[in-house]
C-alpha cells in the first residue's frame, strides 16, 4: 500500500514537472540558475527529497483507506473458488465485476510502467563554470570550424585530384595520338620506300631483261661498228675518215670485201658469234653466268692485245690473218660432219667431267701452287692484274664509253670462247697445258722485278 502512495506521489511528481518543462522527464535539458537564486547541490537535492516525502505522506493518508479496502477486497476475492463467491464479495464491498477487471488492468499496466527517475537539476555556477562553460563552447566552435576547414580542405583535394586525373587522362590520350600518328608516318613512310624499293627493282628487273629484238641490234651494231673499224686499219683508209671522204672509204672497203676469198665463211663465222650471244642471253640461267663471263673474257683479251701492241709490237693486221686463217675453214663444213664433230664434243666433255677426281685434282693444284719459286711475289702480280682488270672494266662502262664497249668487250669474249672451243675440244689443234706454258714463257720475257732467279755465285 505504501508502495502505491509513493508510485501515485512520484507520477504526480513526474508528470507535474513535465508539465512545467514542456519535455520529456528523461530528456531535460540543464537548467540555468541565475547567481542570486543558485543554491549548493547538497541543498536542492534535500529540498528535492523533502518534498517527495511529503507528496508520499499525504498520498498515503489520502488514498490508505481506499487501498486498505482494495487489499481486503483482493484477499477475499483469492479465497473464492466461483462466480457466486465472487458477486457476493464484490457486492459486500461495493464494487462490481466490471470495476475488478478495469483494477486489474490497471494494476497490469501499472505493473509494467516502470518508475521514473527523478534527476536533480543541473546547476552550473558562476565564475569558473561559466569561463569553462564559455571555454568550452568556444572550444566545440573551433573544433567545429577545423572540421569544416578539414571537410573543404578534403573536398578541394579531392575537386583538384579529379582535375589532375582528367588532365593525366588528357595528356595520355594526347601522347597515344601523338603515337598513332607518328607510327601512322612511319608506316606510310616505310610503304612508300617499299613502293619506291619496288619500282627500282622493277626498273632494274626491266634493265636486265632480254629480248632477241633488243639482244640482236645491242649485238649487231657494235659487230658493225668494230668490222668498219678493221675493215678501215686493213685498207689502209683512215686518211679517207680524217679527210671526210666518205664515198672513197666505201668504195674502197668495198672493192677489199669483193677481192677477199673467204667472205662468205668470215660472214657464217661473224652470224654465229652473233647468235651465239642473242641466244644464250634469252636463256634462263644462263643470261646470269655467260654474259658477264664473256665480258670478263674479252676485258682480258683487250688488255692482252694492249699489251701485245704497245711492249711486244705486234702488228694487229698480222694477228688478224693469222686469226682468221687458222679459225675460219675454207670450206663450209656439212651439217652432217658439224652434228658428228659436236655430239662427240659433247660426250668427251661429259666422259671427261665424270672422270675428274677432285682429290687428284686438288693435289694437282696443291702441287703446282708448291712449285711456284717467289710465291708472294706472283701473288702480288696476280692481284695487280686482278686490280688492273677491274679498273678497265670500270673504265669501259662509263657513261659515253658504256653505249658501245660493253657489248664490244662481250663480243669479243664469245669469240674467244668459240675459238677456245674448237681448239681444245673440237679440233684439239693445242692443248689448254701447253698454251699455260707459252704464256708463262711471255711472262718470264717480261723480267719482271722479283721473278728472275739468282745466279748461283
Amino acid at each position: 500500500m505504501a508502495a502505491r502512495a509513493l508510485f501515485a506521489s512520484t507520477s504526480a511528481l513526474g508528470a507535474l514537472k513535465a508539465k512545467s518543462t514542456a519535455a520529456p522527464v528523461n530528456q531535460r535539458a540543464t537548467v540555468r540558475v541565475s547567481c542570486d537564486a543558485r543554491e549548493s547541490p547538497k541543498q536542492v537535492a534535500f529540498k528535492t527529497a523533502r518534498n517527495a516525502a511529503l507528496i508520499a505522506a499525504t498520498s498515503s493518508a489520502i488514498l490508505a483507506p481506499g487501498f486498505a479496502q482494495a487489499d481486503q477486497l483482493d484477499e477475499q476475492l483469492e479465497k473464492c473458488t466461483s462466480d457466486f463467491c465472487r458477486e457476493r464479495v464484490l457486492k459486500k464491498y461495493g464494487a462490481s465485476m466490471e470495476q475488478a477487471e478495469r483494477k486489474a488492468r490497471m494494476e497490469a499496466f501499472a505493473s509494467k510502467v516502470e518508475v521514473p527517475v527523478i534527476e536533480a537539476p543541473a546547476i552550473v555556477s558562476g565564475g569558473e563554470d561559466a569561463a569553462a562553460a564559455r571555454a568550452a563552447a568556444k572550444e566545440q566552435a573551433i573544433k567545429a570550424r577545423e572540421e569544416k576547414a578539414a571537410a573543404a580542405s578534403a573536398a578541394k583535394a579531392e575537386v583538384e585530384a579529379k582535375i589532375a586525373a582528367e588532365k593525366a587522362a588528357a595528356q595520355r590520350a594526347a601522347e597515344a595520338a601523338e603515337r598513332a600518328a607518328t607510327a601512322k608516318k612511319a608506316a606510310e613512310e616505310q610503304a612508300a620506300a617499299e613502293e619506291k624499293a619496288r619500282a627500282a627493282a622493277a626498273k632494274e628487273a626491266a634493265k636486265g631483261k632480254h629480248s632477241l629484238a633488243g639482244d640482236t641490234v645491242a649485238a649487231v651494231l657494235p659487230t658493225a661498228i668494230l668490222l668498219a673499224a678493221t675493215s678501215t686499219y686493213l685498207t689502209g683508209t683512215t686518211k679517207n675518215i680524217t679527210d671526210g671522204d666518205f664515198e672513197g672509204w666505201l668504195e674502197k672497203n668495198k672493192d677489199a670485201f669483193t677481192a677477199y676469198p673467204n667472205k662468205t665463211n668470215v660472214g657464217i663465222a661473224i652470224a654465229l658469234m652473233l647468235g651465239s650471244d642473242v641466244v644464250f642471253n634469252n636463256i634462263p640461267l644462263f643470261n646470269l653466268l655467260l654474259p658477264n663471263l664473256w665480258k670478263l673474257i674479252g676485258t682480258s683479251s683487250v688488255l692482252y692485245l694492249a699489251f701485245r701492241y704497245l711492249k711486244e709490237g705486234a702488228k694487229p693486221e698480222e694477228d688478224i690473218q693469222l686469226f682468221v686463217e687458222a679459225t675460219i675453214p675454207k670450206e663450209l663444213p656439212t651439217v652432217k660432219t658439224v652434228t658428228e664433230k659436236t655430239t662427240a664434243t659433247l660426250t668427251e666433255t661429259v666422259d671427261y667431267l665424270k672422270a675428274v677426281e677432285t682429290e687428284k685434282l686438288t693435289d694437282d693444284v696443291k702441287a703446282k701452287v708448291e712449285a711456284i719459286d717467289n710465291k708472294p711475289v706472283v701473288i702480288g702480280y696476280s692481284a695487280a692484274f686482278i686490280a688492273v682488270l677491274v679498273l678497265t672494266g670500270k673504265i669501259v662502262n662509263l657513261p659515253v664509253l658504256s653505249l658501245l664497249l660493253p657489248k664490244t668487250t662481250e663480243l669479243m669474249g664469245v669469240i674467244v670462247s668459240i675459238v677456245a672451243i674448237d681448239r681444245y675440244l673440237v679440233s684439239k689443234s693445242a692443248t689448254v697445258e701447253a698454251d699455260l706454258d707459252i704464256a708463262k714463257e711471255k711472262v718470264s720475257a717480261l723480267k719482271l722485278p722479283g721473278t728472275m732467279k739468282k745466279k748461283a755465285e
